[in-house]
């Protein structure tokens, strides 16, 4: 662990010495420039290399190299300076949340790696949280996130947008034909004792390239902004946790200089959080006394993808994309219990299972034509995936001396039952560009193929008694898109897009069963479920020169169809939700007929003074979104205050630092739906990094965050509250976090 003390006077030297390096203006002023102007490409956006900026969407791109410099350490870092966009998760046993943006999280984001899908969330009762924390961000070479509806590029559950991660480059680590390299990272984070090791090594001949990285991470839960040790739902510092993170990837590539290459990637990811539940020790309900409560929880990730892409000069093809890939998960969850009832001591155990395997491919086709005066990039392809899924609870409870104890429900049992889901597409898209350049126009459509088989085995029938038999569903959908991008000169565009998307019934929703027959209820199928659909449109401006750049952009998105689970049945209303069968209150996951959002989003970044010899520059982003259920007249609590980000960088010829200010508003009464969640104050975070070349192969960074030692919660980690103290879940006061690179 290092004190936060001490790493503030490394950031502090680090500023003393970099003004006396060796360096003179024009070098200082190219390094500088070289940083602010590093080439991004986006795929996401377009399925082609695209600057963001030329395409008709909002599209973040963070780098290998600015995730370094601003001492990202998992998915909640990566978006720390997004508005509208949030990780959940603190104070939380079961770890990050998946991405909320613009107000639409869970599965209605869709996650990929390397273009592989992210399992899905999937959660049930106290026991049982699946998440997407599946990614090793020290694994990374580039994040992309693509706000809105993105349904005709990726798929069913890009309904909200897309966050795609793309795993560390061999080639580009080999440049001016280096045969091989090795490199290295250490990390150390205060707030939390963790401390980080990456390895990566590969090797380059004429056409074969091979690679291996390897991160591991080990350390304890990160620090709360409470202080009370206590045990019970009044504790406000973290509950105990010893945490453990293990990934590897190993590439292989083969290649006929830039015209064909064959790449085999196989990735592991582990994940370990041992958890000493001190907010629940001694906690009581209904005449049961908690005594202890412990969990130990593993994330499992394994995936083998082969990658093919070929160069061609034919007359209807001149480059081919294919990716064919297999793709374990899985969840283990236990919780360890000693409690007291009537003056009864028991130990109880609950193990919960959440498994998933994807198998795929995806197959593309690219060609451009030049047709009187406009050039056309014609693109064509079909994505195939058959995704399994299966879950299980299992349950005991037996005396101090080991005697059996009846139990209450029927174990083990599924919640819903095992479930593959099969789906196809067909997409298109054409972007056309006239008017010498000036004009982009895209076009895009998708048609999409879904099913559902569901089989109810033994345990589901034993732990599911009278519940229906399991529905299989059938269904097709077509989404659109249409973009554009006019350039009126070389500094000012403005853009626009419609674009459509779409989100199959989740397998979980359309058969979900569980009975609990002492409470006298139960959940049932439902194959009638539609899918649930988003129109979203974007409206932009954006004035970029080599001095400034200032983007600008206007939303709404309107979701049709949004599945609520556990409703009420409504063929059950008129009897108060009663089943006459069996008397059981009865619940169902049914459709919601609209959610609307909308807001703007507002960034820049420009060149400032020159201050002896250091170059600086300024960026800000500033975002909000409002959200209404417009079944309920409720505000959609998934919608983040809004939030100012605003920064200065100074640059040398070997060092840089920044300092950032993170604004978010109050999320006030009239923002959150009617008795759900209590208002959360808004906060202002003030966050110092520095980065400085010890050796041109030697690379420190440093960071202090939350340097005025602020006391806040997030909105994305304030629904996970309810009765617990809330600066259990609030954010570290200031820490520090120190990395060193070192790359042959």
């Amino acid at each position: 662990m290092i004190p936060w003390k001490s790493a503030l006077v490394v950031l502090l030297f680090g500023f003393a010495i970099a003004p006396n390096c060796n360096a003179d203006d024009e070098k200082a002023s190219e390094e500088s420039q070289s940083t602010s102007n590093i080439e991004t490409i986006t795929v996401v956006a377009s399925r082609t290399d695209r600057d963001p900026d030329r395409v008709p969407a909002t599209v973040s791109v963070m780098t290998e190299e600015q995730m370094a410099r601003e001492l990202t350490t998992n998915i909640a870092d990566l978006v720390r300076y997004e508005p509208n966009v949030s990780v959940g998760g603190t104070g939380s046993r079961w770890g990050l949340n998946g991405f909320t943006i613009r107000g639409i999280s869970g599965n209605r984001v869709q996650v990929v790696m390397d273009g592989v899908r992210i399992p899905d969330e999937f959660s049930f009762g106290p026991f049982l949280d699946s998440r997407r924390d599946y990614v090793d961000v020290d694994s990374l070479s580039k994040v992309e996130i693509m706000r809105g509806p993105v349904s005709v590029l990726h798929g069913s559950d890009a309904l909200g947008g897309i966050v795609a991660y793309t795993s560390k480059s061999l080639i580009s680590r080999m440049q001016d034909e280096k045969p091989w390299f090795v490199e290295t990272k250490i990390r150390f984070d205060s707030s939390s004792g963790n401390s980080a090791l990456g390895i990566g090594l590969g090797f380059r001949s004429e056409n074969l390239a091979g690679g291996l990285f390897i991160n591991t991470e080990q350390g304890n839960e990160k620090q709360s902004g409470g202080s009370r040790g206590s045990n019970g739902p009044q504790r406000e510092q973290a509950d105990p946790q010893e945490i453990s993170i293990n990934n590897v990837v190993a590439k292989l590539s083969i290649f006929d200089g830039m015209t064909h290459m064959v790449q085999l990637t196989l990735e592991t990811h582990k994940h370990t959080i041992d958890s000493q539940i001190l907010s629940d020790y001694g906690s009581s309900f209904f005449g049961t006394t908690i005594h202890s409560r412990d969990g130990y929880d593993d994330r499992k990730r394994s995936r083998v993808s082969l990658k093919y892409t070929g160069q061609f000069d034919e007359l209807f093809v001149d480059s081919i994309k294919l990716n064919v890939y297999s793709q374990y998960s899985d969840t283990v969850q236990l919780t360890l219990e000693q409690r007291e009832s009537r003056g009864l001591q028991m130990n109880r155990t609950r193990r919960s299972t959440f498994e998933q395997q994807i198998k795929g491919f995806l197959v593309q086709v690219d060609k451009l034509l030049d047709l009187d005066k406009t050039n056309h990039h014609f693109i064509f392809g079909w994505d195939q995936q058959v995704i399994d899924s299966t879950q299980l609870r299992f349950g005991s409870t037996s005396l101090p001396d080991g005697t059996p104890m009846r139990e209450f429900f029927p174990y083990p049992t599924r919640d819903f039952p095992h479930s593959t889901n099969t789906h196809g597409a067909l997409f298109a898209q054409n972007e056309t560009t006239l008017l010498d350049g000036r004009l982009s126009i895209s076009v895009g459509i998708r048609h999409h193929n879904y099913e559902v088989d569901a089989t109810a085995d033994a345990i589901y029938r034993t732990g599911n008694p009278g519940q229906p038999q399991p529905a299989d569903l059938n269904d097709s959908k077509t989404t659109a898109k249409l973009g554009s991008v006019f350039r009126l000169n070389d500094e000012f565009s403005l853009f626009g897009s419609l674009a459509q998307g779409f989100r199959a019934p989740p397998y979980s929703s359309v058969n979900v069963g569980f009975t609990n027959p002492i409470a006298g209820y139960k959940t049932i199928s439902n194959p009638n479920l539609q899918a649930e659909t988003s129109n979203g449109l974007e409206l932009g401006a954006r004035y970029i020169t080599e001095d400034m750049s200032i983007r600008f952009v206007a939303f709404r998105s309107d979701f049709d169809d949004f599945i609520e689970d556990y409703s009420i049945a409504p063929r059950f209303l008129r009897a108060g939700g009663i089943d006459p069968s069996d008397g059981f209150l009865t619940f169902q996951s049914i459709n919601h007929s609209q959610v609307q959002t909308s807001g703007w989003e507002l960034s820049g970044e420009l060149s400032l003074m020159d201050i002896q010899r250091i170059r600086t520059r300024g960026r800000f982003a500033f975002g909000t979104a409002q959200g209404e259920d417009n079944d309920t007249n409720q505000p959609l609590n998934s919608i983040d205050p809004a939030k100012l980000v605003a920064g200065i960088t100074a640059y040398g010829a070997k060092w840089q630092g920044s300092f950032t200010l993170t604004h978010v508003a109050d999320k006030k009464a009239g923002d959150i739906a009617e008795n759900t969640y209590p208002p959360i104050d808004g906060h202002t975070v003030i966050d110092v990094t520095a980065e400085y070349e010890i050796h041109p192969n030697i690379i420190l960074n440093v960071g202090i965050f939350n340097l005025t030692s602020e006391s806040y919660i997030r909105w994305s980690d304030a629904p996970a509250i309810g009765t617990d103290a809330p600066l259990r879940f609030a954010q570290p006061e200031i820490h520090g976090l120190v990395s060193i690179r070192i790359a042959l």
